[in-house]
């Protein structure tokens, strides 16, 4: 008897949970099935696929490689900063929902076509890269995403509402100012993990050779 309250009452929990993150989960699954997809499609690539991809990975090292510390940091914050913008521009619309849920599925598949092709031509050694210096950052980066992604989505759900003839008009303005609160404190975690990649790369990449 005891057990089965204890099992209810985490059923409870678990239903709580899910109803109080969907967007977030929601995000989060765009963003894996988006790795899942890019990891997969570039398992049997096309030429021009591959092409794509080998010179994405080739700028990627060029604006690494004996690099100083400041310039990979501000490197790994701009190349991620549009997605964060586009997120926030995205929620101030009442028809940007779409673009809400396509951004952190994009980031997914541009993360997982890189996993993909380093380990299809690099092996073990483009999985220790990508363990070593992609991942660190972009873990960080992609939670802020996902967490980016959560808020734009609410936002914008809440502007199309005020189109609804059945809604009460109604100011967003403290909303607003919390919804840019929140994204200005995802751009300083961002930062943040641009530190991250920056101090991985400094640490590892002179171990690998291309």
């Amino acid at each position: 008897m005891k057990g089965r309250i204890i099992t209810r009452d985490y059923g409870k929990q678990l239903n709580h949970f899910l109803k109080g993150n969907r967007g977030m989960l929601l995000m989060a699954f765009l963003l894996l099935l988006g790795m899942l997809i890019g990891t997969l499609f570039i398992k049997n690539p096309n030429a021009y696929t591959t092409n794509y991809v080998s010179s994405l990975f080739g700028d990627f090292l060029s604006a690494r490689r004996g690099q100083p510390f400041l310039n990979t940091l501000f490197i790994s914050f701009f190349s991620v900063l549009p997605f964060l913008l586009a997120l926030y521009i995205s929620g101030l619309c009442a028809l940007g929902m779409p673009a809400c849920i396509f951004i952190p599925a994009f980031r997914g598949l541009g993360l997982g076509l890189t996993a993909g092709y380093l380990y299809a031509t690099l092996s073990l050694k483009g999985i220790a890269f990508f363990a070593l210096i992609i991942i660190p950052g972009a873990f960080i980066s992609s939670i802020v995403l996902i967490l980016a992604g959560r808020e734009s989505l609410r936002f914008s759900s809440e502007m199309f509402k005020i189109l609804l003839p059945s809604v009460r008009p109604n100011t967003l303005h403290e909303e607003f100012r919390r919804y840019s609160i929140k994204f200005l404190v995802l751009v300083l975690i961002l930062f943040a993990s641009s530190i991250m990649d920056a101090l991985m790369s400094a640490a590892f990449f002179g171990f690998f050779s291309f």
